[in-house]
């Protein structure tokens, strides 16, 4: 498998980003599932929404419960648009910023994330993490995680 830059092969030679989406992917599916909800500051019925599951099945993963295929993808593509955000439980994002638009003609990241299709690709440009003012690292990573649903 290659990882890393082209021409590199192994997990020596991955990133940090790839190194942390392999250690979140390998977390059983309740604790991944924990994961986005803690680093997105959602709630169950936002969680679902973005899963595009109902409340009853969030909760059926987080007793262990195991998800379809088509399920188990959303969930890892999620928590690598998370972990290439630089968001986590231990730094998540101010509820703010992920229920109410940035600027105006701007989508709610909660709307965005909830799209039937994510477009990860969009959302591969590094986030700006300096920002300016107060939550200017969370304005950058939502638009980081933006990109990836337009």
């Amino acid at each position: 498998m290659t990882t890393g830059h082209a021409g590199t092969h192994g997990p020596r030679d991955a990133g940090p980003f790839v190194l942390q989406t392999r250690s979140m992917s390998a977390l059983p599916v309740a604790d991944q599932v924990r994961e986005l909800q803690a680093a997105l500051s959602l709630n169950k019925s936002e969680l679902a929404r973005i899963l595009r599951v109902s409340r009853p099945t969030v909760y059926d993963w987080l007793g262990g419960g195991e998800p379809n295929a088509d399920n188990r993808s959303r969930i890892r593509t999620l928590l690598r648009l998370v972990v290439q955000s630089r968001v986590s439980a231990t730094d998540p994002l101010f509820p703010r910023f992920v229920k109410s638009a940035l600027d105006p003609g701007d989508g709610i990241l909660l709307d965005l994330l909830s799209e039937e299709t994510i477009d990860e690709a969009s959302a591969s440009q590094e986030p700006n993490s300096k920002g300016e003012g107060v939550g200017g690292r969370d304005r950058a990573n939502v638009k980081c995680l933006s990109r990836c649903c337009r």
